[in-house]
């Protein structure tokens, strides 16, 4: 399925995150805006109440006659531009002021009013915010122009849709580049995969080289490719070594039947008939078990096991099959305090993993004076190994005898399936713990690092 734009989730997101900031710029521009227009009318209601207390004072001081030479100094100054005063005697009569009569709407004690007023002379009306006073027996109006706040609060509520309109514009814009790169990027993933999935075995998906998150994904990508390429490869290389292995014994049983069949001796065929199908038998049934641990089964029997006893009992077990190879067993325990050597996991698979250590060794350590058994716990991990003085394994094979079916006999005649130490490095990594093989100078000793069990 191509990508489409107008499909992109990527697209939607950012839409979605665009109309949240407008929305968010929105209720700031609206309240930055309510708090100016408030301080501007606190300024214009402000100027007013100065006006009329220097009025009020000069009233007191000196009567509506000082009051009236008041009005008539701040009408014929610069401030007098933006205000209106009117200041009238007990009577109604007009004593001072710039207004020529005293609107009828405007009551003493009314409280702040808006109005459209005509100064003296002038010839258009203007818009005033003013309150009306009693003055030492007379009244007094004063008023502040609203013209001036109005085109401020204009002027500001312009710039505030420009600075939305360009918020939005810049979101969008913005939005769509990253999608349209989001998308480019995928698009070029899902043809590498699409490519890699039609037959191209071992391609990768190419990295921009920008070292972003599309590349870090990639690179992810491209672990996940290798890894399922070296299980296909595996498969491939288990069933192909599987097939031969089942073909011997098959054709060694066809072999004794046919030899009953012909004369031969029964007993000695049916031998043979049974010896074969016993090894076939151990092949599945290993192969089995190593699968069923790479894929996680058994981890519901996990339970506590201390690998003390259970190194103690394996080595007990074993102790007459190697001194009858000339071989004795040593184990070697250590452990510090009451605890033992805990683990958590499943105790069967665990001393089927020691059992394939210990027949491996018995099995390729031909000529080795013993098979030391040892557990210790070397901080938050317990230890177990199984050293030998055999032959031991090359350093470049170490890593490849852990795969199903690989054995350094290259002609495959000799004994064994190559399935014991996959069997166990599955189980290793069951327990989320790790199978080594290293030199033993002379020899092989093979180590399994499990996580000690928590107190």
């Amino acid at each position: 399925m191509p990508f489409r734009l107008r499909n992109s989730a990527t697209l939607r997101f950012i839409l979605l995150q665009v109309g949240l900031t407008s929305l968010s710029a929105v209720l700031v521009f609206a309240t930055l805006a309510w708090r100016t227009e408030r301080v501007v009318d606190l300024a214009a209601q402000r100027q007013v109440e100065e006006t009329i207390a220097l009025i009020a004072g000069r009233a007191t001081r000196g009567g509506l006659a000082a009051a009236a030479e008041e009005v008539t100094a701040i009408t014929r100054a610069s401030r007098g531009d933006r205000l209106v005063v009117r200041l009238e005697g007990p009577a109604g009569a007009a004593l001072a002021g710039n207004l020529g009569a005293w609107p009828a709407a405007v009551a003493i004690g009314s409280g702040w009013q808006t109005l459209p007023l005509y100064r003296i002379a002038a010839t258009e009306p203007r818009r005033y915010s003013l309150r009306g006073v009693t003055v030492a027996g007379g009244r007094l109006l004063v008023g502040r122009e609203q013209d001036e706040r109005e085109a401020f609060l204009v002027t500001l509520y312009e710039s505030l849709a420009l600075g939305l309109l360009l918020t939005l514009v810049t979101g969008l814009a913005g939005g769509y580049v990253h999608a349209r790169y989001t998308l480019e990027h995928l698009r070029d993933i899902a043809v590498s995969a699409r490519a890699i999935m039609a037959g191209n075995r071992g391609g990768h998906i190419a990295e921009s080289g920008s070292n972003d998150e599309f590349d870090r994904l990639v690179a992810v990508l491209n672990q996940l490719l290798d890894a399922q390429e070296r299980q296909r490869s595996e498969i491939e290389a288990v069933a192909t070594s599987l097939a031969h292995d089942i073909r011997t014994p098959l054709g060694r049983i066809r072999q004794a039947v046919d030899a009953a069949r012909h004369g031969g001796d029964a007993e000695h065929e049916l031998d043979r008939i049974d010896s074969e199908s016993s090894r076939l038998l151990t092949m599945v049934t290993t192969l089995l078990e190593t699968s069923r641990a790479r894929w996680g089964v058994g981890r519901d029997a996990f339970a506590p096991v201390d690998m003390a006893v259970l190194v103690e009992e394996i080595g007990e077990l074993y102790a007459p099959v190697a001194a009858e190879a000339d071989m004795p067993i040593s184990v070697s325990i250590r452990v510090e305090g009451v605890e033992r050597l805990p683990v958590i996991g499943n105790r069967q698979l665990l001393a089927q993993a020691l059992v394939n250590l210990i027949e491996n060794a018995l099995r390729h350590a031909t000529g080795s004076p013993d098979i030391v058994l040892s557990a210790v716990r070397r901080g938050n991990t317990i230890v177990t190994m199984v050293a030998d003085h055999g032959p031991g394994i090359p350093a470049a094979d170490r890593e490849r005898v852990l795969r199903a079916f690989v054995r350094l006999d290259s002609s495959r005649t000799g004994d064994g399936h190559g399935l014991g130490l996959s069997l166990v490095a599955a189980v290793a990594a069951l327990h989320d713990g790790q199978l080594q093989l290293a030199d033993n100078a002379p020899g092989l000793v093979a180590t399994l690092h499990l996580p000690a069990a928590r107190a």
